[in-house]
């Protein structure tokens, strides 16, 4: 199945970080990903739009549930190309499907 949805064992986890987010002066990254699998749904025509997808979903409920600003973040949707486990097992597969969010001091900007 594929999938970009929020699930709600991680809501408890996104509520500290909007709370860091809140409380903190940087820009927010968030970045998706997918495993190596082709594919093209109705939903999603491939694994770069899936990914970004991802990163959406969460950065919309970050602005829309939390109340966070949407000028903090940036997106990227990376698709297969920067996989952190082997995709040769379901595992690795599982791990590579996940979004990442990274902070930068805003000086950089």
């Amino acid at each position: 199945m594929v999938q970009a949805e929020i699930k709600e064992a991680t809501k408890p986890v996104l509520e500290k970080i909007a709370r860091f987010i809140r409380s903190s002066a940087y820009q927010v990254y968030i970045d998706g990903h997918t495993d190596n699998v082709p594919i093209r749904t109705e939903e999603y025509a491939s694994n770069e739009a899936l990914s970004y997808a991802r990163a959406f979903n969460l950065m919309d409920y970050l602005v829309r549930e939390k109340k966070l600003s949407s000028a903090s973040f940036a997106l990227a949707g990376y698709g297969a190309s920067l996989p952190v486990a082997s995709n040769d097992t379901p595992e690795g597969k599982d791990k590579n499907r996940r979004v990442e969010i990274i902070f930068k001091n805003k000086k950089y900007f």
